[in-house]
């Protein structure tokens, strides 16, 4: 790698197109491998069926789920749905959207719950419960 102070433009130029082109490689292949790809669209089916397993699990009413309701069973509910689609590939932004949400709001609720799977076995059982129905 050249000195990027003592070297000519052209040699800069070259140098600034090598990194660029490797940036956008190590881009695509993160791209490719880890990030999300299922769309809330074509899951309409399977967030209703979430819905409805989460009700009958944390024993809240499934139309409140959906709902700006903040009491703490539903809000519990809510977020062990966002974090089982989470796992199941769906995007921050489309749960979002979903639920009429904001995605920093989303992310707060997986972080939530799974911090709440970790010290609640109790949580961590029923997020298991809602996460092996298909």
């Amino acid at each position: 790698m050249p000195d990027l102070h003592t070297c000519t433009d052209a040699e800069l130029a070259a140098e600034i197109g090598r990194r660029r082109e490797a940036a956008l490689h190590r881009l695509r292949a993160l791209s490719a491998a880890e990030m999300p790809t299922r769309s809330i669209s074509s899951s309409v089916d399977e967030i209703t069926r979430l819905i409805q397993d989460a009700s009958s699990i944390f024993g809240v009413p499934a139309h409140t789920i959906h709902t700006k309701n903040r009491t703490v069973d539903v809000v519990r509910a809510r977020q062990a749905i966002w974090l089982v689609l989470r796992r199941r590939k769906h995007t921050y932004e489309t749960i979002a959207s979903a639920f009429k949400r904001n995605h920093g709001t989303v992310i707060h609720g997986c972080v939530s719950a799974t911090n709440r799977e970790s010290s609640d076995p109790s949580y961590k059982a029923a997020l298991e419960a809602l996460s092996i129905q298909p």
